[in-house]
């Protein structure tokens, strides 16, 4: 079901992708219409149209294959109890160790933002920037300085990627776990001589 999904998504991200480089295309190159540089207190160059557009631009890649299989509903929200549904699905030893999924990754993503992703309230080591601003300084861009309703899109992103990133990371946790009890059960058989008693029944 999932990699029908990735599939489908991406097949849609590559149409996407040429349209929009066919538009990027046919544009003029025209540069630095309409700005003056009068010297003064110095600004804040983040471009928070681009990281905002960037972070959002992840999500939908991903929020397309999870709608794909219910995880995500089509106002773009993660749908929780589909997930633990699917989980459900598992085997059981798989699915009890995953039983704490939901609260765990609603807890870890109400924690996510812009400040804890990018470790402090300096927000200067960003790469996307206006394209003739010059680097910022440390005194020149703050959180609460910024753009409040630029920064809030970003968080939703940032919020619902760390929630699939916890998913993802707790399953494959429980995954490692359950191939490492399952080859400890072979290794067992072995040593206790399961292969010899085989082999003395046929």
């Amino acid at each position: 079901k999932m990699e029908t999904a990735h599939m489908k998504c991406q097949a849609a991200a590559q149409v996407q992708e040429r349209k929009r480089k066919g538009k990027k295309n046919g544009k003029g190159k025209g540069k630095n219409k309409g700005k003056g540089k009068g010297k003064g207190k110095k600004k804040c160059d983040v471009d928070m149209d681009a990281l905002s557009g960037f972070f959002s631009g992840v999500w939908e890649q991903k929020a397309c294959i999870l709608r794909e299989v219910g995880w995500v509903n089509q106002e773009g929200e993660i749908v929780p109890d589909n997930i633990m549904a699917d989980i459900g699905t598992l085997d059981t030893r798989m699915s009890e160790g995953l039983a704490d999924t939901k609260e765990l990754c609603a807890a870890e993503s109400a924690n996510v933002t812009i400040e804890s992703m990018f470790s402090g309230e300096e927000f200067v080591q960003v790469e996307i920037q206006n394209e003739d601003a010059p680097v910022t300084s440390d005194d020149d861009c703050k959180i609460k300085d910024l753009d409040q309703e630029k920064v809030a899109d970003i968080e939703d992103s940032l919020k619902k990627l760390s929630y699939v990133a916890c998913v993802h990371g707790n399953f494959m946790t429980a995954c490692g776990n359950f191939i490492l009890e399952q080859m400890g059960e072979m290794v067992r058989f072995m040593t206790e001589g399961g292969f010899t008693s085989l082999t003395a029944q046929n």
